[in-house]
Order: structure tokens, then sequence, then C-alpha cells
């Protein structure tokens, strides 16, 4: 994990704390994962974020919400991250886990 106090403003803090929270809560309540990870890079350009699991996965191309099940944990990740000026990417296959990766630029 780098050190990225003080990088970004208060209200963009608390939007990449966000992110991580909602990434964090959609693997304990829906990956039935055995390991999670997250990882925090900073380079001269950007500060990428990658949350991932090795839980149950899902279809990406399903639509959010469409099992009554939940989905729009993953739609505010994205939207924070446009908020940011950067950008959410979401790899995930079923009985293989997700990756959740959030670059946004410094």
């Amino acid at each position: 994990m780098d050190d990225i106090d003080g990088v970004f403003p208060k209200d963009a803090e608390i939007n990449l704390y966000r992110i991580v929270q909602e990434g964090l809560n959609n693997i304990f309540k829906h990956s039935g994962a055995s390991r999670a990870s997250l990882l925090v890079r900073r380079d001269d350009r950007s500060v990428s974020l990658t949350i991932g699991d090795n839980g149950k996965g899902f279809s990406p191309s399903a639509t959010p919400g469409a099992t009554g099940k939940g989905g729009f944990g993953l739609i505010g990740i994205s939207e924070r991250a446009l908020l940011l000026g950067g950008a959410a990417t979401i790899e995930s296959t079923p009985n293989e886990g997700t990756a959740i990766q959030i670059v946004i630029p410094c």
C-alpha cells in the first residue's frame, strides 16, 4: 500500500474511502471468497486501487439488479470514480473471483 495521504482534497478522499468500503462490502456479502486483497499504488500521474477476491464471481454482462440481489454498489463505485476524473474497470468470471480496478489522476 503506497502512501496517498494528502494527495487529494478531503471530499475526494471520502469518495475513495467509499469506493473501498463498497468493494470490500461486496466481497463480504456476495463473493463467498476465502481470500481478498486491496492494493493501493501511486505514481507521478495517478493513484490506482485494486480490490480483488477469489470468490464465486459473476457474469459482468448481467444487468445490475436483475437478480433482485442488488448490483447498485458496482454502479456507485463506477460513478464515484468518474466524479474523481478517473475510471473503474470490473473483471469477473463465474467461480474464479472478481477484480475491480480504479485509476484516479492526481
